[in-house]
């Protein structure tokens, strides 16, 4: 599918005042996630935020979860996480970026890696993603037949611009901020009350809204039905 037209303003030149929290709320292969406290008058009416951080060497990686964002701009605060903006600067060769020591440690860098460390050709680029904070996830060992419609309907969303998430997963299905007035779906005609996040992994096919919709469907079953029961499926399992 063509992209829908954007409907944002040109560009600006908005200077916003941010600290960043020590609490990390999550991390994965491509970053870490923490929250930030806006230290102006937030005169721009922003909602709270958070910043995700990429590891050393996965800035493509978030860069290309950027792009997802912005694909899916329509449906920003509707079935996904509102995103904005990406952002990245070279610095120092040996700066130390928030938990990258830590994250070395347990993330191995990949061969690739490996061999631009070797021949030289490293650069530090350190890059974040600026996203609305989200709530928390689905509950476990419940009954979820109230919400399962809103979450096969926030898939569906996506659907329709050809994304196929590629990474559903408990954890990357979010409550709506609580205090947030969502946009009413253009497709459904209600507000959802979850949305989804993380899209590195993610891709753009020719595939029709309704395989990409029934292909999610299947294991969005599988995900909910391991929760009722007391347990978390992943896709590894």
């Amino acid at each position: 599918p063509v992209r829908p037209p954007s409907n944002l303003p040109p560009p600006g030149n908005i200077c916003l005042h941010v600290s960043l929290e020590p609490e990390r709320l999550g991390y994965g292969r491509v970053g870490s996630v923490y929250p930030l406290t806006i230290d102006d008058t937030n005169q721009y009416g922003l909602p709270s935020l958070v910043i995700k951080v990429a590891a050393r060497r996965r800035s493509d990686d978030l860069a290309r979860e950027a792009w997802f964002y912005e694909e899916m701009e329509n449906i920003q605060g509707v079935a996904i996480a509102r995103c904005y903006g990406f952002f990245t600067a070279e610095i120092e060769q040996n700066s130390q970026v928030l938990d990258w020591e830590v994250r070395d440690r347990i993330i191995k860098p990949t061969r690739a890696n490996q061999a631009s460390v070797r021949n030289g050709s490293e650069k530090t680029f350190p890059s974040v993603l600026v996203l609305e904070r989200l709530g928390d996830v689905m509950p476990i060992g419940v009954p979820l037949e109230a919400l399962k419609p809103d979450v096969h309907e926030i898939y569906s969303d996506m659907g329709r611009f050809g994304i196929e998430h590629m990474d559903i997963r408990w954890r990357n299905i979010l409550a709506a901020p609580a205090t947030d007035q969502s946009i009413v779906c253009p497709y459904h005609g209600h507000r959802h009350q979850w949305r989804v996040v993380d899209f590195d992994l993610s891709r753009k096919s020719n595939f029709s809204h309704s395989h990409i919709e029934s292909s999610a469907d299947g294991w969005l079953e599988t995900i909910l039905d391991g929760l009722e029961k007391g347990y978390v499926v992943e896709p590894w399992d």
